[in-house]
């Protein structure tokens, strides 16, 4: 393992441009003045993305970069960046920045009911065969507990915005599940209105051949997984859907969810700043085994950030 870059902000989602660079979100729970860079690797600096007017809040129109923390990038070199709107309350949207050409992409607006007052548009995925972003949902935003979780599901032909899986057991936190730092819950308010913090839909990922899409609740252990199909299927009443999901394995309370070309699953362990691993399913059984991969340790509760580049060995 080596680390790549360190930051004095702390890194949220990544992506990468055409060409190769890296392309991250400053989280936005630091409220950060640029949301979000490129970073130059020659130079070991980073610039606005995709320019410096895209991330300078307006007046006049919403058409910049309010709250960023979910970045990816698709085959054809567009950057998606989700925008969740919480900041200064605009609505949540994507804006794809076209890294061939340096150029908008497009703009995919999400309205209610789509999204709701406490939605918090964390992570998401490109389906590039059936043409759709899908968005794990917090829940969280403007007080809320994460008992709105959800999937939301956007149309990259049409634009349709769908909302699903609203409150159902794969999307919501468990309470029972506290997140634990340094011995003590991670909680919000002051004093006797101090309550410990549960995140709803978190991580999300989606298996090589995009038939399968996997999904968790941050607070909670287990992950689950729904086939694409199903999850497209309009003429599906909401309670057939949710008899679609099924538990696929267990996990910690965990931020990130990724997978490798064979199938195999990585998670953030956030309570030990470790990658956990679930290696693909042989006879329908799933294995759990963690990897711990600590780097750049977080300065108490600052933002110092690092970047690390870790080679996966073939066999774990």
């Amino acid at each position: 393992m080596e680390i790549y870059a360190e930051f004095d902000h702390a890194v949220g989602n990544i992506g990468y441009a055409d060409n190769g660079q890296l392309i991250f979100s400053y989280h936005p729970f630091f409220s950060p003045k640029i949301r979000v860079v490129i970073y130059d690797e020659n130079t070991k600096s980073t610039k606005p993305f995709p320019n410096e007017d895209w991330n300078t809040v307006k007046t006049d129109d919403d058409n910049y970069l309010d709250s960023v923390l979910g970045v990816r990038n698709d085959s054809q070199g567009v950057v998606w960046m989700l925008d969740m709107g919480n900041r200064n309350d605009v609505t949540p949207k994507f804006v794809g920045w076209n890294t061939k050409t340096n150029s908008l992409e497009r703009i995919y607006k999400i309205p209610a009911p789509a999204s709701v007052p406490t939605s918090q548009h964390n992570d998401f995925v490109i389906d590039g065969t059936h043409k759709v972003f899908v968005i794990a949902d917090e829940g969280i935003a403007r007080g809320g507990d994460g008992s709105k979780g959800a999937l939301v599901i956007v149309d990259m032909e049409t634009g349709k915005t769908r909302r699903v899986l609203e409150s159902h057991y794969s999307t919501l936190p468990d309470y029972d599940s506290p997140l634990i730092f340094d011995g003590k819950p991670l909680s919000t308010g002051e004093g006797k209105d101090r309550k410990p913090i549960f995140i709803g839909a978190d991580g999300i990922t989606l298996d090589n051949n995009d038939e399968w899409l996997y999904y968790n609740p941050l607070s909670g252990n287990k992950i689950y997984r729904i086939r694409m199909d199903d999850l497209l299927d309009e003429t599906l009443s909401e309670e057939a859907l949710g008899e679609r999901v099924e538990t696929y394995a267990n996990k910690y309370n965990n931020g990130g969810l990724s997978i490798d070309r064979d199938g195999n699953l990585y998670f953030t362990n956030v309570e030990c700043r470790s990658i956990g691993l679930v290696r693909q399913a042989i006879n329908n059984c799933p294995f759990l085994s963690s990897m711990t991969i600590c780097c750049g340790q977080m300065e108490s509760a600052t933002t110092k950030m690092a970047i690390c580049m870790y080679p996966l060995p073939k066999y774990i």
